[in-house]
């Protein structure tokens, strides 16, 4: 919840990799995506988010996780989802 800036949560690292076991388990592949119209709160106050250069390096640390989480169980990535929406509604016309 407050990206590189605090402990990683184990409780949603669990909750995911049930549910990438569950696909597995069910024959299925998991697509995963990084980014789905969030980011955490921290980042947005701590420097504006995706308005400020810093997000790579914090986007990063944070697929690095990902990464070392679900990566050998997950295969296929997909960075963002839907990046379009997030520009245009997150930052063009100011919707929550």
């Amino acid at each position: 919840p407050k990206g590189r800036f605090g402990d990683v949560n184990m409780e949603g690292i669990d909750h995911y990799n049930r549910m990438i076991d569950a696909i597995l388990n069910r024959g299925m592949e998991p697509f995963v995506t990084l980014t789905h119209y969030d980011i955490p709160q921290e980042l947005e106050l701590r420097y504006g988010s995706w308005l400020n250069p810093q997000i790579r390096e914090d986007f990063e640390h944070y697929a690095k996780i990902c990464f070392r989480y679900f990566g050998n169980r997950v295969k296929f990535w997909t960075t963002f989802n839907g990046p379009y929406i997030q520009v245009i509604y997150g930052y063009r016309q100011g919707l929550p």
